[in-house]
């Protein structure tokens, strides 16, 4: 609807459309250059003129960091207007698996972290505390959690906002038991089904060997889970088995043959 073609044919100049709206974006608050960047839909161009390299994957080291540093006020500042003048009221911000980020910093680093997040999240200074709009998912494990709840404490934030595993706001999640296992096996064979017929059953696997796969005691991890039952059918087909069986699964187990497997979190969304 607003291609060029289409916006001229009635009626509209698109240079002047995109004038009025980031005339508009400015009014409420977007800095200049990125209201002129998402006006034009040029924002990707933008991002990519701040890096002499003019990629977007970021370093992990610290250099060439004007995008970086840029990229807070326009997350906290800028989209967040931007999101505001197009009729959004808020909007979740989910970070996953945040001991990727928290193990690998010192503890100075993690309180500094946690300063500058706390600025982004809790404490004035950005469009986004001031309309309260942004509400953090984070999702770690329980080392990591702690590792940051200290690291929050020490830099004076408890008193504005707890974030601590035994906090109100925090859920445990814990590990699938065996028969929701067992249904993430089920609809994770049926995300690559051919026969339909057989679908919502656990073919190829006997009963026993959905047992034996999912290993009577052992805590159910449903990426390991997927890894093992990869093996298991992967072995199988090496050895012409049409039908597995506990016996087949312990004998995988067992094997050392190297197989180039797919990537087992394919369809794992679904299956959860």
């Amino acid at each position: 609807m607003l291609r060029d073609s289409v916006l001229e044919a009635n009626g509209v100049v698109p240079a002047k459309l995109d004038d009025e709206v980031a005339e508009q974006l400015m009014g409420e608050g977007v800095d200049a250059q990125s209201a002129v960047a998402l006006a034009k839909g040029e924002f990707e161009g933008f991002l990519r003129s701040l890096r002499k390299d003019g990629s977007l994957k970021p370093f992990y080291v610290p250099r060439d960091t004007r995008v970086l540093d840029y990229s807070r006020r326009f997350l906290f500042d800028d989209l967040v207007n931007y999101l505001r003048v197009a009729g959004f009221g808020g909007g979740y911000l989910f970070i996953d698996d945040m001991e990727n980020l928290v193990d690998q910093m010192s503890r100075k680093d993690r309180i500094e972290f946690a300063k500058e997040f706390g600025l982004c999240s809790v404490r004035p200074g950005y469009a986004n505390t001031a309309y309260s709009f942004f509400s953090c998912v984070l999702t770690t494990h329980q080392q990591a959690s702690v590792g940051l709840a200290q690291a929050w404490a020490d830099a004076g934030l408890s008193a504005i906002a707890r974030l601590d595993p035994s906090s109100p706001n925090s859920v445990e999640l814990a590990f699938p038991s065996k028969e929701q296992g067992r249904q993430i096996i089920v609809a994770h064979l049926d995300y690559y089904r051919i026969n339909a017929a057989e679908k919502g059953t656990i073919a190829p696997f006997t009963n026993d060997g959905m047992e034996a796969l999912l290993q009577e005691g052992e805590t159910v991890h449903p990426r390991v889970l997927l890894s093992r039952g990869a093996k298991v059918v992967l072995h199988a087909v090496e050895k012409g088995i049409k039908v597995i069986d506990g016996s087949c699964v312990k004998a995988a187990a067992a094997s050392q043959s190297v197989t180039s497997a797919p990537d087992v979190t394919e369809g794992l969304d679904e299956a959860l």
